[in-house]
């Protein structure tokens, strides 16, 4: 099959499943969430996630040449700036947003991680062994936490 024509596929069939899934009844012991989550829903926040994170990368880059980048006389030409210019144009708030947006998107993988923790193959064991539930989780909070601030640095 075609690259294309297979990621299609793969992202309709997650949708379906998320669409069509129901709950098993069994609930996970350190999330509370129930098993369905992990098969129907969990897919369907990954691919967004992933798709968002595209998304804001190809914002950031075109935000960022629109600075810049000028069109001039001559064509495409690149700015020359000084602190006065800075000040006119009004700083660089939309790259900014742009770096906000990122880091938020990168907050909301990490949370999903957490969820992913549940399956790892990482350790001696499949699942949530002992350094993922004392170790990882936390850990996955601080980087949270730190990208938050970051959310909150970058949009100020």
């Amino acid at each position: 099959m075609e690259g294309g024509t297979y990621k299609s596929n793969s992202r309709r069939d997650r949708i379906l499943l998320f669409l069509n899934g129901v709950t098993a009844g069994v609930k996970d012991p350190i999330f509370g969430r129930d098993t369905g989550f992990y098969l129907f829903v969990l897919p369907v926040y990954d691919m967004i996630q992933s798709s968002l994170l595209v998304l804001v990368i190809i914002a950031l880059i075109t935000s960022t040449i629109a600075i810049f980048v000028k069109r001039g006389s001559r064509g495409v030409e690149l700015k020359q700036f000084d602190q006065a210019d800075i000040k006119e144009i009004g700083g660089f708030g939309s790259v900014y947003l742009s770096v906000a947006g990122l880091f938020f998107v990168l907050a909301w993988g990490k949370y999903l991680d957490r969820f992913h923790v549940m399956y790892s193959a990482l350790g001696i064991v499949t699942g949530l062994g002992w350094t993922n539930a004392n170790v990882r989780l936390p850990l996955y909070a601080v980087v949270i936490f730190l990208t938050l601030l970051a959310v909150s640095y970058a949009s100020t």
